[in-house]
């Protein structure tokens, strides 16, 4: 017949676990008594001989498998991390350096331009005057005054290029009437750049030109050929002598370098940012009748340096920007826009023959 009771009293020190004992969740590990299934067992062999078949202590249960539901729950994702500054903080991790040079960009805003008038300038003496471009300013301290740039200050052949140039090239002059003054330049949120120039020479596009010293000498360049105003660069500025010049470009820039027994470089006109001074680019043109009817491929127009005709380098971006020249047409030339707008060119170079083309 079944015994219901209990085993005996000498056996153990109180009833045995239920079953299921002990619980597989290793939170409640603690709780239980240092011994097999909470049990004090009278007979040593008999104790024994159980931690011998029994494995681990039941205490301390073994990790559970791989897909088992029991265990510790999974980590629960957080979220994307978040920075929470205090006043003080934001204010101390975000003001701008103290400024020791002219031109300026921090790593961490790569798209400002800090300008610090009174510090040594690259001609020599404190730096009163720059060129910026027209509406790049953000913020200035101190005090200063913007003047846009003549009509006449470069004679009567800059100013006929002027009269047809996008609003691009447009210049302003900026100039601190105190001793020390600071100058914040942006445009669109875009990479800038600081050269030094050397004694050198660079042709930058009217539209990523951010900002340089006046000890530099810049001149509108016009492109001979007609093309180009449907590609979107026909107007550019070219740079030369000691000084900082600041260029703006869609992300990171890349670098071409134009070498003799070396390949033809050739780049999309909306993707070039600027050339040395040393190269003479040339338009490289695909233009066939499904051009005229917009089953052109889009890469009718292409900018061509051809080493033997100098060496130097090209900065391209990663982004393909419509001048304000070229803003009326698009890029693979169709449309009838484009056609008016290249009848109009070539109209202003027949009166401006007499005026000195570059390139």
């Amino acid at each position: 017949m079944y015994n219901n009771s209990g085993p005996p009293q000498d056996y153990y020190s109180h009833a045995p676990p239920p079953a299921g004992y002990p619980p597989t969740n290793p939170d409640y590990s603690s709780s239980v008594p240092p011994t097999d299934y909470g049990v004090y067992y009278s007979d040593a062999s008999l104790q024994q001989s159980l931690h011998q078949h029994a494995g681990p202590p039941m205490h301390q249960p073994p990790p559970p498998p791989q897909g088992s539901f029991h265990g510790p729950p999974p980590a629960v994702p957080t979220g994307y991390p978040m920075e929470i500054y205090s006043i003080n903080q934001f204010v101390a991790n975000t003001q701008p350096a103290a400024g020791s040079c002219p031109f300026e960009v921090d790593k961490t805003r790569a798209a400002m331009l800090q300008v610090n008038f009174g510090c040594q300038s690259t001609a020599g003496g404190p730096l009163k005057q720059i060129y910026m471009k027209k509406g790049s300013m953000v913020a200035y301290t101190g005090e200063m005054k913007f003047e846009r740039e003549g009509i006449m200050e470069h004679g009567i052949g800059h100013m006929l290029k002027k009269a047809v140039t996008s609003e691009g090239a447009t210049l302003v002059k900026a100039t601190a009437t105190g001793a020390r003054a600071q100058l914040y330049c942006a445009d669109q949120n875009k990479m800038v750049t600081v050269l030094q120039l050397q004694g050198e020479s660079i042709c930058v596009n009217g539209d990523d030109l951010l900002a340089f010293e006046p000890s530099l000498q810049h001149k509108i360049v016009m492109m001979k050929k007609l093309s180009s105003i449907v590609s979107g660069g026909l107007f550019n500025v070219k740079l030369n002598g000691k000084g900082c010049v600041a260029i703006l470009s869609h992300g990171k820039p890349l670098t071409l370098v134009v070498r003799k027994e070396q390949p033809i470089v050739f780049t999309d006109p909306q993707a070039t940012v600027a050339w040395s001074g040393s190269l003479t680019p040339d338009f490289n043109t695909d233009v066939q009748f499904k051009t005229l009817l917009g089953r052109g491929s889009g890469e009718s127009f292409q900018m061509k340096f051809d080493p033997k005709k100098g060496e130097g380098f090209v900065v391209i971006q990663p982004f393909e920007e419509i001048s304000a020249a070229s803003s009326g047409g698009s890029g693979s030339g169709s449309g009838l826009a484009s056609a008016i707008f290249s009848r109009f060119v070539s109209v202003a170079f027949k009166v401006f023959k007499r005026c000195p083309v570059e390139g």
